[in-house]
Parts: structure tokens; C-alpha cells; sequence
């Protein structure tokens, strides 16, 4: 799941209150880094009361006036960086006072007090401030996702801000590394995978049955960037492919995605600038091939019929390159990946743009070409 903050000042510094991997969180950067207490998310419809406190000995994260995490932070306050000096209610700072993390949520009031409150004090304002929840039988399951408009990634699921490269999807598949793959801190997105281009990537296995869930239908997301683009050549981010199979990466200057439909490999491609965040998104529905970016579709190549699959020694998806055989990798990419996913459903345009709505620092709008 993505970051989503609700009251937060951060950029290299700062403090903020949101939700990031299905916890809610208090960042707050302390003796030179961010120290994170967290707990799991409620179910999407209640009203919550959230504070943070920092004493200058720990960072405290209530929740309805219960102390839920706690983290030993001694040192001084680090402030957001120059140019990120405004406080934002239902996101957070980027550079240039941009917005960034933006959240789908109802704000009731936010504060921001110079004394840290005790546990006392918290529990009364969250008694003063929370309403009771409504009883109506007709009100929404509590199991309905936060946003009904966005798709669940229900066949892999890798979130690496969170700083792990774990599926999150019910599936649980094992992370596997294949070279020198690292995750590092981003000022951007706080946690990625960073790849060399060589001979780094993650390898994620996949069944018989996965395969068939998809075969004529599904949606293959990733948001990466590149610091370089290459002029010729391929060069995977996402992918799945032998003599069959799907993946998105670069080829020849560009973003392209590759799905074997109909007897071929369809080709949808956009342009691409280095040094740029991009959230890139392909579906197939049976009929046609689409590639998105940035929530806006860029080409659709007609493709009536099934996916063919890899045979069953590249069973497996691969981030920051693509499947070979037994395991190993190929067609490597010097990427940056901020998180991976799979679906076995092929997302609406309504739902791909809304999916991209959670990630305000894209680069520029692609174009078809």
C-alpha cells in the first residue's frame, strides 16, 4: 500500500502523522533520522483521533487516545529541508512546497502544539474530539477498501518504500535476490530498490494456477525511474518473459510494454525522461493491449484472444530485469523501482488513474508514439 499522510511538513526533515503500508505512522526526525512509531490500520469508514508526540526522549503514536507505538529518540529536531516550509493538511511537503503523498480521507481539524501533550491530555481530547460511530445497518462494510474506485494487487504486491522487498499480496512469494540488489533511502520516496544494471534484480515464483488467473486478464503496474536512458537496446523493470509472458521496461529510448497476445508480442510504447518518477501500467482484457502512464493512456494495440505464458522454468516474475530460466535473470536495467504489483483483473481507466493519483511525484505526462 502507498504512503498517505494527513498532516505532515517532511523533506529530509520534518514530522507528520499518515498511513504507509496499511499502519498508521508518526514520522518524526530525530537525531538525524526518522523515527517511526507505527500500528495497524483500522478497516477504511471509522473516524479516528491521531496524535504524535515527541518529549525530547521518545516519539509516541496515540491513537484514540490509546498509546499505540513508541520509539527512544534523544537529539534535535530535524527540520524539513529549505523550500519545503508549509504544513500540509491531507498530504505532505515536496520541493518547491509541491504536494506530495496526498490522502482520500475526511480531515475534522489538525494542530500543531510547541509542548508535548501527556497521555492524560491525549486521552481527553480524544473523548472531547471523536464522534460516535454510526450503527446504520445500511452503512458501508467495514472490509470495503479505502478507495472502491482502486483494485486490490491481489496477484503480487512489493511496496519497497516500506523498506522491505516482501510480497504484501495474499500469496506471501518469497523475495529472492539475484546479484547485488539494495534498498536505500530516497528523498522522495523514502524507500527503493536501487539496481545496478548488471546483474541485480528480485525474482518472485509463480504457479500454473497464477498463470491461468491472468491469462486473459490482467494488470502489471510499477513506478521506477531511471537516472539514464539508453539509446538502443532493452532494458526490463517489471517483467515476466520467454517466448511468452508480460513485462514493462525500456527498449530503444523508451517506456514500452510487452504482452504476448494473439499469437505475438504487442508492443504499446511511450517517450520517457531520465532522472523522472513514472508510474507505468499495462492491462489486458481479452481484446486490446493499453499502456498507461501516468494514469494516462498512451496506446492501445488491439489483441483479441489469451496471454501465452513462459514455460515452467521461467516461472517467475522479475523486478529490475526479466525471467531467463532456473531461476536467473536478464535484460537488467540501472533503475530505481519504488514498488511492483500484479492483478488478475484488467483495471478500468477510471481505476488506473485513480491508482495513480496516489503517486503526485510523477514526471511529465508521456506521449504516444
Amino acid at each position: 500500500m502507498v504512503r498517505k499522510d494527513l498532516l505532515s511538513n517532511q523533506q529530509k526533515g520534518g514530522f507528520g502523522l499518515g498511513t504507509d503500508g496499511g499502519r498508521y505512522k508518526f514520522f518524526c526526525h530525530v537525531g538525524g533520522g526518522f523515527k517511526t512509531p507505527a500500528t495497524t490500520a483500522d478497516p477504511a469508514g471509522d473516524w479516528h483521533h491521531a496524535v504524535g508526540v515527541w518529549d525530547g526522549k521518545t516519539v509516541k503514536l496515540y491513537i484514540d487516545g490509546e498509546l499505540k507505538g513508541s520509539v527512544n529518540a534523544t537529539g534535535n529536531l530535524g527540520l524539513a529541508q529549505e523550500g519545503a516550509n508549509e504544513v500540509f493538511i491531507g498530504g505532505d511537503s515536496a520541493g518547491s512546497n509541491a504536494l506530495q503523498f496526498s490522502s482520500n480521507a475526511r480531515i475534522a481539524n489538525a494542530r500543531i502544539y510547541s509542548t508535548p501533550l501527556t497521555a492524560e491530555q491525549v486521552a481527553a481530547l480524544a473523548a472531547q474530539e471523536l464522534p460516535e460511530q454510526p450503527t446504520d445497518p445500511e452503512e458501508p462494510d467495514p472490509e470495503e477498501p479505502e478507495n472502491p474506485e482502486t483494485l486490490t494487487p491481489d496477484m503480487l504486491n512489493v511496496d519497497f518504500t516500506t523498506g522491505s522487498a516482501e510480497d504484501r499480496s495474499e500469496h506471501k512469494r518469497e523475495a529472492k535476490g539475484v546479484g547485488s540488489e539494495t534498498i536505500i533511502s530516497d528523498p522522495e520516496m523514502e524507500k527503493v530498490a536501487t539496481f545496478n544494471g548488471e546483474y541485480d534484480a528480485y525474482t518472485y515464483a509463480m504457479t500454473s494456477s497464477d498463470y491461468e488467473a491472468m491469462k486473459d486478464s490482467m494488470t502489471i503496474e510499477v513506478v521506477f525511474k531511471m537516472d539514464e536512458i539508453p539509446a538502443s537496446g532493452e532494458y526490463e523493470v517489471f517483467s515476466n518473459q520467454q517466448s511468452g509472458g508480460v513485462g514493462l521496461g525500456v527498449e530503444n529510448g523508451g517506456i514500452i510494454m510487452y504482452c504476448h497476445a494473439a499469437g505475438g508480442y504487442k508492443k504499446p510504447a511511450a517517450s520517457i525522461t531520465a532522472g523522472q518518477w513514472y508510474h507505468v501500467l499495462g492491462t489486458y482484457d481479452g481484446q486490446a493491449v493499453k499502456l498507461y502512464v501516468n494514469g494516462d493512456l498512451v496506446q492501445t494495440i488491439s489483441a483479441q484472444g489469451e496471454i501465452r505464458w513462459p514455460g515452467e522454468a521461467s516461472h517467475y516474475f522479475v523486478i529490475g530485469g526479466d525471467s531467463k530460466a532456473n531461476g536467473a535473470a536478464e535484460f537488467f536495467s540501472k533503475s530505481d523501482v519504488a514498488l511492483a504489483r500484479l492483478y488478475s483483473t484488467a483495471m478500468t481507466a477510471e481505476q488506473v488513474k485513480a491508482t495513480a493519483m496516489s503517486f503526485p511525484l510523477l514526471g511529465t505526462r508521456a506521449e504516444c508514439r
